[in-house]
């Protein structure tokens, strides 16, 4: 029983890493995630009264956030992002989150923490963006892709470009593929050591 303890706790022990690793966030993307960035293109900085408005489908049940491509110009510590959560049929306000300037991470996407958001699957949703306490030159900066693929078309204070926002939704919950795969990968390196330690120690 001794010499099987081990083996026991080793078994235990990968099964929680991989089930504790498993619990992450799942992105789903509105761009495409295989073009290059640097195809991006930035907006201009939104004042006071100017806004984006992305129409999407949901993939899954629940949204936790949403995250936004996003920079930094000039002054931007005064700059106040809301983004707000809608049903594109009823206007209803499902989520909405401020943040300041300060606390956007620049030159990656953001992710705005709304959730949970539930009932979203297949459900057409509206993210809109707004921005105060900036000027053309200082505040945050957010990107777009050409091509609305299977969205909506992007709205930029009422204008309409056959573009997406450089967006995505996160939903926390538990991967089985990812789960699976982690504990593959995590016996086949335990396989591996022991078949060394076997190799090394019969010599």
């Amino acid at each position: 029983m001794k010499k099987k303890l081990p083996v026991i706790l080793g078994v235990i022990g990968t099964v929680l890493l991989a089930w504790f690793l498993a619990n992450t966030y799942k992105a789903h993307r509105l761009y495409d995630n295989n073009v290059n960035t640097a195809n991006y293109t930035a907006l201009p900085v939104m004042t006071e009264g100017q806004y984006l408005s992305q129409t999407f489908t949901a993939r899954e049940d629940t949204i936790d956030a949403v995250g936004l491509k996003a920079n930094l110009s000039g002054s931007y510590a005064a700059a106040q992002v809301t983004v707000t959560l809608k049903d594109a049929e009823t206007g209803e306000v499902l989520a909405q989150k401020t943040e300041s300037g300060t606390e956007i991470r620049p030159r990656k996407v953001h992710d705005f923490f709304l959730g949970p958001v539930t009932g979203c699957k297949d459900r057409l949703l509206t993210l809109e963006v707004t921005q105060t306490g900036s000027t053309p030159a200082d505040g945050v900066i957010f990107y777009f892709q050409g091509g609305a693929g299977e969205e909506e078309p992007l709205l930029v204070s009422g204008t309409e470009y056959d573009a997406v926002l450089v967006m995505r939704t996160q939903t926390k919950g538990f991967d089985v593929e990812r789960f699976i795969s982690l504990l593959l990968a995590e016996w086949f390196i335990w396989g591996f050591m022991w078949a060394l330690y076997r190799l090394f120690s019969s010599n």
